[in-house]
């Protein structure tokens, strides 16, 4: 019989305004509670911090400015679908570079 992981979100939204403009400049969300052991980057996206445990557990994502759409699944990397859906529905507008605005800015 297989090992069940037992999941235990307890997801939290905190983002950070400029007082002036109103504007989205950063966003931390908390997945679970626990130690920050080690954070790290992906390789492709400098601006997402990933936080994690001792054992490696993802506990929370900060974003320092706008990452693509499309690399949301790369953050939620070996997680359950909860997390993939609370970082994308959860992320301030601001901060994600939608596919549509994309193309617009290439045109």
């Amino acid at each position: 019989m297989g090992h069940l992981r037992r999941y235990v979100f307890d997801f939290e939204l905190n983002v950070d305004v400029d007082s002036v403009t109103g504007a989205v400049r950063a966003a931390y969300m908390r997945l679970r509670r626990g130690d920050v052991a080690e954070t790290s980057k992906i390789r492709d996206l400098p601006d997402v911090l990933l936080d994690r445990d001792k054992d490696g557990m993802l506990l929370g994502v900060e974003i320092l400015a706008a990452v693509p759409f499309h690399a949301f699944p790369a953050v939620c990397d070996g997680e359950p679908f909860a997390v993939y859906k609370f970082l994308t529905d959860a992320v301030p507008r601001g901060l994600v570079q939608r596919p549509e605005a994309a193309q617009e800015r290439a045109e």
